[in-house]
């Protein structure tokens, strides 16, 4: 993998060049420090494995329940979160195949992360379902025109082999109330969800989290 670039310096306090002992010495520290420089950068893209989806590179799940709670324990306002599943989806890896679908996938959470604001975090919580940790919601009003902007990502339609595809979107939204919990405002905004896809599909909700746990 990649190391980060370093600079090993060393003062003699004496004049003089390095003797040919001091030499071996050098080579010997220098690969210490390329050692020690490999395994932080190995661990460090560990790290960013285990946080993030492997497919799509935004936030996984574990990840975003655990952003999402921190964000409520420190008392942050204003928040919210977004219940996105595609809609369509399944016929696409159907009719094309995984490796497809999984380009699909790609592209969608680019195009959702491209609409997001500063601040907002987007995750893939497993398959073609997607979460956002949206900051400074005021209102509903805020929430659902944030909403329209996800929705609106996915309307042009896909590229794939021999054609496109067309791909929707379902998302709930849950705003969270004083006290809520990250699973009481995963849960609200999982049922605002569900709501819409009961209704069709292709809209969103937006309702007040659970309190409490």
């Amino acid at each position: 993998g990649d190391v980060a670039p370093a600079v090993l310096s060393v003062w003699r306090s004496v004049p003089g060049s390095p003797l040919v002992g001091h030499r071996h010495v050098l080579a010997d520290r220098a690969g210490h420090v390329r050692l020690a420089l490999t395994r932080s950068a190995e661990h460090a893209r560990l790290l960013h494995l285990a946080g993030h989806d492997a497919l799509t590179g935004v936030a996984n799940r574990a990840s975003f329940r655990s952003r999402l709670a921190q964000a409520l324990a420190i008392g942050e306002r204003d928040l919210a979160v977004a219940f996105c599943d595609l809609d369509r989806f399944k016929p696409v890896n159907d009719a094309h195949g995984h490796q497809v679908g999984d380009a699909v996938l790609v592209e969608v959470a680019d195009r959702l992360r491209g609409v997001l604001r500063v601040g907002d975090e987007l995750a893939r919580i497993g398959g073609d379902e997607f979460t956002v940790l949206l900051r400074n919601i005021g209102d509903a009003a805020t929430a659902a025109h944030v909403a329209e902007r996800l929705l609106a990502a996915l309307e042009r339609p896909f590229a794939v082999p021999g054609g496109a595809v067309q791909v929707g979107l379902s998302v709930g939204v849950a705003l969270a109330e004083r006290g809520a919990s990250a699973d009481g405002l995963l849960a609200a905004a999982d049922a605002a969800l569900y709501a819409c896809k009961r209704a069709g599909g292709g809209r969103s909700a937006v309702v007040s989290s659970c309190r409490g746990s």
